[in-house]
């Protein structure tokens, strides 16, 4: 999942919510509400769209109308840009428009190299666990044996 979601792989981000250079809201694909600078409580419009049971493109749209008279009663320079799937910005270029001192690559080559970390240590675990088993199994096999050559 990781690999896939490199950072020239689609950001899937819907719409951006800024003013004077300064990024406040975004809604992603997925339908989840990101908040920055301030901006947090806009986190019960994202509430009431879970009441609501919004899904898809309705969230989406429903986010992006509330969002809108939010931030608009609080920024005369709200600027919207709203994407679809085939124009939303790379990872990178979201990164590069919105977190200027951001390295995109060094934090994807951190969280690869953490993600592997994690995988060999779980996959050690796994290792031991099934050569206990193999000798718990060996264990009981020679009792087996050794009961059968008794009787």
């Amino acid at each position: 999942m990781l690999k896939a979601n490199n950072p020239d792989s689609s950001s899937n981000v819907r719409a951006t919510f800024s003013s004077d250079g300064t990024l406040y809201a975004y809604i992603n694909a997925d339908g989840s509400l990101v908040t920055s600078n301030g901006a947090d409580d806009l986190q019960d419009i994202a509430q009431k769209a879970n009441d609501m049971g919004l899904t898809g493109q309705k969230r989406i749209d429903y986010l992006t109308k509330e969002v809108k008279i939010a931030l608009s009663q609080e920024y005369y320079n709200l600027d919207i840009k709203a994407y679809d799937e085939a124009t939303s910005p790379t990872n990178r270029e979201f990164a590069k428009a919105w977190y200027k001192n951001y390295n995109i690559d060094a934090n994807y080559q951190s969280a690869l190299a953490e993600a592997q970390a994690h995988f060999d240590s779980v996959s050690d675990v796994y290792r031991n666990w099934q050569s206990n088993m193999s000798e718990i199994n060996n264990f009981l096999l020679s009792f087996q044996e050794v009961a059968e050559v008794s009787a």
